[in-house]
């Protein structure tokens, strides 16, 4: 349904939609339920009743946000010209501050629709009395104009106006006596009664720069929506999740058993787990031992080194490279290599004297640092080379 909207928007839901029409002292209630699935609006179901009777309320069964459209004779409907002050010049002599106002703006001029805020206010109360929540409303005709883009005609009818719109925006509206007109979106058709209701519902889910209607008192039953839309699906989700991990639990026990009972027909036949255990435990003190010497597991290794002889080095000065834990003596075949873990090795070359000797005092300075020995430091053609030994 409304192929031209499939791509605007975006969900899976439902939604009840009712519309709130008086005529006189008389008020008949339009109820739709639509789905939105796969970017297809559904209508799943529509009635239409004289009162909030228990009737209409077994109809809304499930939590599904509500959607109110009201219009007829609680709703004044006017056009004004867009200035300062518009509000006052449409209620006359009345307090703005006792009405809901829902307003379509132009460049020039402004349509509004408003209604006393008690003629809502009690419908959201009888529906919040039932734990329902409305989450989105409109009034008057003026919500139609979201359908300018999708209909072939230029005169759109609602239950009591008839509006009128060019590409430009909306032109004029006036009452109409009309009750059978039928509006025609793409390959579908929608009754007098039941496109505004539509209307409301596509300016809820896509927005309309042009319509402004302060929202804020909804935001309660919007979030009391939300929680329990939420705390519905985290039920859900928690049933599935305790089940699925019932039945993870279930299966790793038996792999669990099945293991133990594998190991502990192997360990009666043989005791070749434990000396293997054993030869491990050897390796294990040994390997900790060549770690020890070697100084790998000193806290101060390799990159604290780096870092805090590299942070003191002069911008003139080269550094070819840092030897920590250099070897004793000359290494030969078949003989164990000796390291001194205490000693770093920086081997490099300045430009000049006095960069030198600012490294020299700048490392002295690192807290690890317990004595410096010039080993080397000869002049070359491109500066001079220098051999550090660093005590720890």
């Amino acid at each position: 349904m409304i192929e031209e909207f499939k791509k605007r928007i975006k969900g899976k839901d439902h939604y009840y939609l009712i519309g709130v029409y008086s005529n006189q002292d008389d008020i008949e209630y339009q109820f739709l339920e639509v789905a939105l699935e796969a970017d297809d609006l559904k209508i799943i179901e529509k009635h239409r009743f004289s009162s909030l009777d228990e009737t209409f309320k077994s109809l809304l069964k499930k939590e599904y946000p509500i959607l109110i459209h009201f219009d007829g004779d609680n709703v004044i409907s006017r056009s004004t010209e867009n200035k300062q002050g518009y509000r006052n010049s449409i209620v006359f002599k009345m307090n703005p501050d006792d009405f809901y106002f829902y307003e379509y703006h132009q460049d020039t001029q402004i349509f509004a629709s408003l209604t006393r805020k008690k003629v809502v206010d009690d419908i959201i109360q009888i529906l919040n009395d039932n734990d329902k929540f409305v989450v989105h409303l409109a009034l008057g005709p003026f919500v139609l104009s979201q359908l300018f883009s999708v209909v072939n005609s230029t005169t759109l009818y609602s239950n009591f106006y008839a509006i009128k719109f060019t590409s430009e925006g909306l032109k004029s509206f006036e009452k109409t006596e009309e009750k059978n007109h039928q509006v025609y979106i793409s390959e579908d058709t929608f009754s007098q009664n039941e496109i505004a209701l539509i209307a409301t519902f596509l300016e809820y889910k896509q927005g309309n720069q042009n319509i402004h209607f302060d929202h804020d008192f909804l935001n309660g039953n919007k979030e009391e929506q939300k929680y329990r839309k939420q705390f519905k699906q985290m039920s859900a989700f928690t049933i599935v999740f305790i089940l699925l991990a019932l039945f993870i639990g279930h299966q790793l026990l038996g792999h669990y058993i099945e293991s133990l009972a594998q190991k502990e027909s192997r360990y009666s036949i043989s005791q070749q787990t434990v000396i293997e255990v054993n030869k491990l435990r050897d390796e294990r003190v040994l390997k900790e031992k060549i770690l020890e010497s070697s100084g790998v597991i000193d806290s101060n290794f390799l990159t604290q080194y780096f870092v805090e002889i590299g942070n003191v080095v002069p911008e003139s000065i080269t550094i070819s490279s840092i030897d920590i834990a250099p070897t004793i003596k000359k290494i030969k075949p078949n003989e164990k290599v000796n390291i001194d873990t205490k000693i770093i090795n920086v081997i490099g070359e300045s430009g000049n004297d006095e960069d030198f000797n600012t490294l020299v005092r700048n490392l002295r300075t690192i807290s690890w640092v317990k004595k410096i020995e010039i080993s080397s430091y000869t002049e070359e053609k491109t500066g001079n080379a220098f051999i550090l030994k660093i005590k720890k």
